[in-house]
């Protein structure tokens, strides 16, 4: 995480992230993590 943190931005990619949620649920399964670039 930047230390300088942009709460809109974050809000930003949290909305996408419930936008298509759903969407990576039914491609992936209960292991919807798949998709998720880990740190």
């Amino acid at each position: 995480m930047p230390d300088r943190f942009d709460g809109r931005a974050f809000l930003f990619f949290f909305g996408l992230f419930l936008k298509f949620r759903e969407e990576i649920r039914e491609k992936c399964g209960i292991e919807w993590q798949c998709v998720i670039i880990k740190d």
